[in-house]
């Protein structure tokens, strides 16, 4: 009797998870069809705002521990530019469709079309990563980019590298006072590029570093001008640049004058002050005898580091379409009309 008690124990036992696969296999299948169907519906929605999305074939594997959503021939277009790439998987968890992880593979092109005259582009990377988290409606609300090696060659032998970029992406929803309520963070970080030789100038064309980061207040959705009225601005929370024998970090804050300008103030911590000058009159900004002054100037301003290096902090002013560094007019700003 005992015996066959034990034995029961174990069919009882061998059944329950048997039936446990056979439900969870089933919920997976379902899970599958409703993520394949979802992004259907999605691709069909793109329609509305001017854009088509197709892929020649779509498979669901990853069974069981993650859904895997494999779309070939992947391609989006409108009137003004179409992009496509070999290979696109979407990776989450079955449990849990809110976060998804996206990889391109193959060579990935861009067409820039203007009227009968189009521009071809194309890409090649060792990695290309998207991280994305989706509210329940579907809504991206935060998406992270990251590619590894990339190599894009335009038109006209206009060619770029970069050893690693990054983007992010957030929109905020008042989670705690760091992230205030309809605020949307975005930034930005290039590393190890080489620019395109059209671009070869005093700094040379190796960009070792460009990283801002950014926060966004407003609406600029309504359009830059409603924007404005309506108190927009853009703060910048750092920015970081080494390019040649120039090395900036700083951080400010812009919104939009009544011409459309940028307007705003800032501060920057900058080496190299010397190199930007001889860049800014090669470029035509500034002539002979204003880079001349703006060197004096800024020469009054510099200080010397522990190593002896010169550097200077100085405000950085954005006013009635001019940007200062402290008394140094460098640029004139341009009017931020996209209608």
């Amino acid at each position: 009797m005992a015996a066959m008690s034990v034995t029961r124990r174990y069919l009882a036992l061998l059944l329950a998870v048997i039936g446990a696969v056979a439900a969870y296999s089933a919920y997976w299948v379902w899970i599958a069809q409703r993520a394949a169907d979802g992004l259907e519906a999605w691709a069909e929605s793109q329609a509305a705002q001017g854009w088509t999305v197709a892929w020649s074939r779509l498979d669901a594997r990853g069974y069981p521990f993650r859904l895997i959503l494999a779309l070939q021939d992947v391609a989006a277009w409108n009137e003004r530019v179409a992009l496509s790439v070999e290979r696109l998987d979407a990776v989450a968890k079955p449990w849990d469709l809110s976060h998804v992880i996206a990889e391109a593979h193959g060579v990935g092109r861009l067409q820039q079309i203007e009227g009968e005259n189009v521009r071809h582009w194309q890409a090649l990377w060792d990695r290309a990563m998207a991280s994305a988290r989706l509210s329940g409606a579907g809504e991206i609300r935060r998406l992270d980019l990251e590619m590894r090696n990339l190599k894009l060659d335009g038109p006209q032998g206009l060619a770029l590298e970069t050893t690693r970029l990054r983007v992010h992406g957030r929109i905020n929803r008042g989670e705690d006072a760091e992230r205030p309520e309809g605020t949307r963070d975005l930034a930005l970080a290039v590393e190890g590029t080489r620019l395109p030789a059209m671009l070869h100038g005093p700094l040379g064309r190796d960009l070792a570093l460009l990283e801002i980061a950014t926060r966004l207040g407003g609406r600029p959705e309504t359009g830059l001008a409603a924007w404005r009225d309506d108190g927009g601005t853009l703060d910048v929370n750092r920015l970081a640049l080494r390019l040649g024998p120039i090395e900036a970090e700083g951080d400010a804050t812009l919104a939009l004058d009544k011409a459309m300008r940028p307007i705003g103030a800032g501060k920057v911590k900058l080496r190299g002050q010397d190199a930007l000058i001889d860049l800014l009159v090669a470029q035509g900004t500034l002539r002979e005898g204003e880079g001349r002054l703006a060197r004096a100037a800024l020469t009054l301003l510099a200080q010397r580091d522990a190593d002896q290096r010169p550097y200077i902090e100085a405000p950085l002013t954005a006013q009635d379409g001019r940007l200062w560094l402290g008394p140094v007019a460098l640029a004139t700003l341009p009017v931020l009309d996209f209608q």
